[in-house]
């Protein structure tokens, strides 16, 4: 449970100097972004990040230089798949003249949603700063359940009577509070096009290639989820590295 702590956060104060857009942009999408980047670095709840497979060469250091230098999937092998005795779309045999796609991000995945978390975080501080207390210093405790009508009346006296005398005077304060919704929407659109990036200009047009994949000719078809996010990639690995790095051990010793 120590990775969903940041739950806590879902804790909804009564006083809410915001609408429930905003609420639902800093509060329950800053929490899913932190949740999913804690369970993806919970290695003893999920497995290791990489599982590479070789006798020869020894797990530890393949998995670490696999996982470091990134793995790749061969194009005609995506298009193709099967038909040469390929185990996976985009594994099989290739060489030099083969076009192949790395996939590099799986190791940024952890740093780019806390990313994501605070840029989704952001307007609500910005906010926080420009509100400065004013909206829970004028409900003066209202928004709370008491059972003291007389005081409660009074507050609503007090409070009428300050809405009436200070009318069309606080312009600044929803003009921010409106520049902070639009930073919302920028974060939010922005975090569209910084993700299409951050997969190789491939999540754009995820959602309309999952809705045609089942109308799509089943010998050809390949799953977009199993193009952009393969669970079996490749990795060269060079056997004169490994001796080269033995022998120098050697020579230390």
């Amino acid at each position: 449970m120590r990775y969903l702590a940041a739950a806590k956060i879902l804790k909804k104060h009564n006083a809410q100097v915001d609408n429930s857009v905003f609420y639902l942009h800093y509060r329950i999408s800053f929490v899913i972004f932190v949740i999913c980047g804690a369970l993806v670095t919970a290695k003893e709840f999920v497995g290791n990040p990489i599982q590479c497979i070789s006798k020869a060469v020894p797990m530890h250091a393949l998995n670490t230089y696999c996982y470091i230098k990134s793995t790749f999937s061969v194009l005609r092998h995506w298009t193709t798949p099967h038909e040469d005795g390929s185990a996976y779309p985009g594994v099989g045999a290739h060489d030099d003249e083969d076009q192949v796609v790395f996939h590099a991000y799986y190791q940024w995945v952890p740093f780019v949603l806390v990313l994501q978390a605070i840029m989704f975080y952001v307007p609500r501080y910005l906010w926080k700063t420009l509100e400065g207390g004013l909206f829970t210093t004028i409900i003066a405790g209202l928004d709370k359940l008491t059972m003291d009508e007389n005081s409660r009346h009074k507050k609503h006296k007090v409070l009428s009577h300050y809405m009436l005398e200070h009318l069309n005077m606080h312009m600044n304060w929803a003009i921010r509070f409106f520049l902070c919704e639009a930073l919302c929407l920028v974060v939010v659109v922005g975090n569209i096009y910084f993700t299409d990036h951050f997969l190789g200009g491939t999540f754009l047009e995820y959602g309309t290639e999952v809705i045609n994949f089942p109308d799509m000719d089943p010998e050809t078809r390949v799953d977009p989820m199993t193009r952009i996010f393969p669970r079996v990639t490749k990795c060269t690995f060079r056997m004169r590295m490994l001796l080269s790095l033995w022998h120098g051990a050697h020579k230390d010793n």
